[in-house]
């Protein structure tokens, strides 16, 4: 196997499927990159067995030939020299050569042919979205992905695709996103739950104007430019998240979503550093935020303007939450909608973009006595 190449380029790619490289495994054949060459095309492919993904790189190729190098001992090494021309020669015992003007670098290989195979997703089903919406779909609700291995449905985001919506929903039980998009068609209703990694991963890499999305009983692939990254699904079942949304919500608070956000972080710095507990206090009077540790001596009090309707309330929660998801809300307002102290709480951008909807969770805590 022999090929030229630009090493910017090729440390480019690398870096690219490096990201499924697994950091630990039992494995040690993991622990490299696939080089495919055929012609002028190098494929480069990595796995994890749970998430692959594959690039291409335009190379001046010589010799075809498969061979799985070390990722990390290459990379390390390539970030270290200048942009340069290199050139690689790969010998039937997997010996990897690779020269620069400068010097000659060795390395050990391993045979190609026991790397393992990317899953053909070949006859699944096939769609296509925005890659712009489909980043924002995911940025907003990944957050809320679960990282309790008891619990594997939520350790991913829920993809529901209808006829005539595109779904993702996210929870770890504590929050919930669902966020809609309605600009979509699709020939087939399909359910699936995709791991949180594979979604940072293809975060860092969607490009183009559309993503084509292909699905089978087990996969999931994403096309970029140059390359795809698949990843297995979870197979369990998603919890009825729709049966904790609560319907019957008589009481609503408007509020600026920067003051809010400003305020929460002040108070909860006097909260308890276990709990992270905040209180709101609504009624007649602006929204009073209230924060207290006993063991400390220590509390805060805050004052927001707002504009609440219904029955007074006093309901208690966790301040990261709180702050999670007003970060993830992008209007100047955001909305509130209340049942009780002991309910989820219902929290929405003031205003929805067109052919969106997304409405967030986020449970109670307790008040402490």
């Amino acid at each position: 196997m022999k090929f030229k190449v630009n090493s910017s380029i090729l440390l480019k790619s690398l870096n690219k499927v490096n990201s499924v490289v697994p950091a630990k495994t039992p494995l040690p054949i993991l622990e490299n990159i696939l080089f495919d060459l055929k012609a002028d095309v190098l494929t480069l492919s990595a796995t994890d067995l749970e998430v692959s993904m594959t690039t291409t790189v335009t190379v001046t190729g010589s010799q075809d030939g498969k061979v799985a190098v070390p990722a990390k001992r290459l990379i390390d090494t390539l970030k270290a020299l200048p942009e340069t021309s290199l050139a690689f020669d790969i010998n039937d015992l997997n010996q990897i050569t690779f020269s620069t003007d400068r010097g000659t670098y060795k390395l050990s290989g391993e045979n190609g042919e026991e790397f393992p195979s990317t899953p053909d997703l070949e006859t699944g089903y096939a769609i296509s979205i925005s890659s712009k919406q489909l980043a924002r779909m995911i940025n907003h609700t990944l957050f809320a992905v679960s990282t309790d291995e008891l619990r594997q449905a939520m350790m991913g985001v829920l993809f529901q695709i209808n006829f005539d919506e595109f779904k993702t929903v996210a929870t770890d039980g504590h929050r919930l996103v669902a966020f809609s998009y309605k600009a979509f068609s699709s020939e087939e209703n399909k359910n699936f739950i995709i791991p949180s990694k594979a979604l940072n991963i293809l975060l860092k890499n969607i490009d183009g104007p559309e993503t084509p999305i292909t699905i089978d009983e087990k996969f999931v692939s994403f096309k970029f430019e140059e390359g795809t990254l698949t990843s297995r699904l979870i197979k369990e079942n998603y919890p009825n998240y729709e049966a904790v949304i609560p319907n019957e919500n008589n009481r609503n608070m408007v509020i600026n979503n920067h003051d809010l956000k400003a305020g929460v972080k002040r108070v909860s710095l006097f909260a308890n550093s276990s709990t992270h507990q905040i209180r709101f206090a609504m009624g007649e009077e602006p929204l009073k935020i209230f924060a207290e540790d006993f063991d400390q001596g220590r509390s805060a009090t805050e004052n927001i303007p707002s504009l609440f309707t219904g029955e007074s309330l006093e309901i208690g929660f966790n301040a990261n939450y709180i702050q999670d998801i007003l970060d993830h809300i992008e209007t100047d307002e955001v909305r509130f909608e209340f049942s009780g102290p002991t309910r989820a709480s219902v929290v929405l951008p003031a205003a929805q973009e067109e052919n969106e909807n997304i409405l967030m969770l986020v449970m109670p805590v307790r008040i402490n006595s």
